[in-house]
């Protein structure tokens, strides 16, 4: 006969196990795996009939917390699959009787307190959005993973926030998701991560417990009507993405056409989201995490491809277990129409051919808005530029000023 299933709990506080929380102590934990635009966080509810978590064991914000699921005979006899939610500080604590209980909330943070906490007022100008997300993550004391697209920007304003809520605003703003889990900010692509192969086909019959879903017309766009104030010389300017149809009105400041472009599709993806919106609560399988997608079947015409937002588990102090998903249906995302005698590339890099008469000065604002940034395009294609000279006959390009026809230029906004 098999094993039955079985969930364990494992949870370490500063670093050690805490004697006082013992299993019987424990009412419910809640883990809340959240893909982009807040931390994951954890909350734990304390049978407090002692008061002992009001003396000695008072629990303090800022205390570390580490937690792991268990899961025993799941897939099949003898194995144990753990499901590491991570390490979070504790910031929220309450107390209340009757019942007399003690409920502790914490969330996957940076040690320093300072990337919450602290605002700041700081101008970033000719940066990426890695090197912004690298600064700041070095100041939080914590490792940055970045799997983005190159976006640059001429300059920008932390405007007396805290650094956490200025790289989330940041991010949303071109479309990047934000991620704060086991130590380190992860700063990705949905997008791309929305073309992933789904990591399981759930079964509507099989392995679902109850379901929602929803329609809306609301978020449903074909394009967008752009107006775009220029930061150099503060005049407005107007463009369209996408189809015509269902046009959302965008304003926004940008340094470019190309800047106005991406912010606005981020404005249109996050619109689009809410478009196709499900919840279903299922058997818990840990391979399930945020940012992942799914394969939904059985459901008919809602069937189909869907990415996952949210994730949370549940486990109660008799041992029962649930996982829940808050997911949304993936479809093509409107993109960014490519300029005349230019091939949009992947992240942000467009390829641009030279034709008779072309300068740096006016590639530069093409693609930047602006005549002073020839020099980085020179120095994103140099040995391109350079080499094409000298198969010419010439003994340099002379900085640039000598562009040959037919050279291709990778330019990367």
């Amino acid at each position: 006969m098999a094993n039955a299933r079985k969930v364990g709990l494992s949870l370490s506080y500063n670093g050690s196990n805490l004697k006082s929380l013992k299993k019987d102590c424990v009412e419910s934990f809640t883990f809340m795996d959240i893909a982009s635009g807040e931390s994951d966080s954890i909350e734990i509810t304390l049978n407090n009939t002692s008061f002992r978590f009001m003396k000695n064991d008072k629990p303090c914000k800022g205390d570390k917390i580490g937690a792991t699921i268990q899961l025993h005979n799941w897939n099949k006899t003898g194995q144990t699959l753990p499901c590491k939610c991570g390490r979070f500080v504790l910031d929220d604590l309450s107390f209340s009787d009757p019942p007399c209980i003690c409920e502790i909330g914490a969330v996957a943070m940076p040690v320093k307190g300072e990337f919450k906490g602290r605002n700041r007022k700081k101008t970033y100008k000719n940066v990426t959005v890695k090197e912004i997300a690298k600064t700041i993550s070095k100041r939080a004391g914590v490792e940055l993973h970045y799997s983005a697209k190159r976006i640059h920007i001429k300059e920008i304003e932390q405007s007396t926030v805290p650094d956490s809520d200025f790289l989330m605003s940041l991010s949303e703003e071109y479309g990047l998701g934000l991620k704060v889990f086991r130590g380190k900010i992860v700063i990705f692509d949905e997008e791309e991560y929305e073309k992933k192969k789904p990591i399981r086909t759930i079964n509507r019959k099989e392995d679902v417990i109850n379901w929602s879903w929803n329609t809306t017309l609301q978020g449903t766009y074909t394009g967008a009507k752009v107006t775009y104030t220029d930061s150099d010389d503060n005049k407005k300017h107007h463009i369209t993405i996408g189809k015509k149809g269902r046009m959302l009105d965008v304003n926004v400041t940008a340094f470019s056409k190309r800047d106005a472009e991406l912010k606005a599709k981020a404005k249109l993806a996050e619109e689009n989201k809410k478009r196709t919106t499900m919840t279903l609560e299922i058997f818990p399988d840990p391979r399930i995490v945020a940012a992942s997608t799914i394969c939904l079947k059985g459901f008919y015409k809602l069937s189909g491809k869907y990415y996952v937002q949210k994730v949370t588990h549940r486990i109660t102090g008799k041992g029962t277990y649930s996982m829940s998903l808050d997911v949304y249906k993936v479809t093509n995302r409107i993109g960014v129409e490519s300029t005349s005698n230019a091939n949009s590339g992947s992240g942000g890099t467009a390829v641009y051919e030279v034709t008779r008469g072309d300068s740096l000065e006016m590639i530069a604002k093409k693609y930047f808005g602006n005549m002073k940034y020839r020099d980085m395009v020179y120095q994103q294609n140099k040995s391109v530029i350079e080499a094409a000279a000298k198969k010419a006959g010439h003994s340099s390009s002379k900085n640039g000023k000598i562009l040959i026809r037919g050279t291709k230029l990778k330019i990367t906004t």
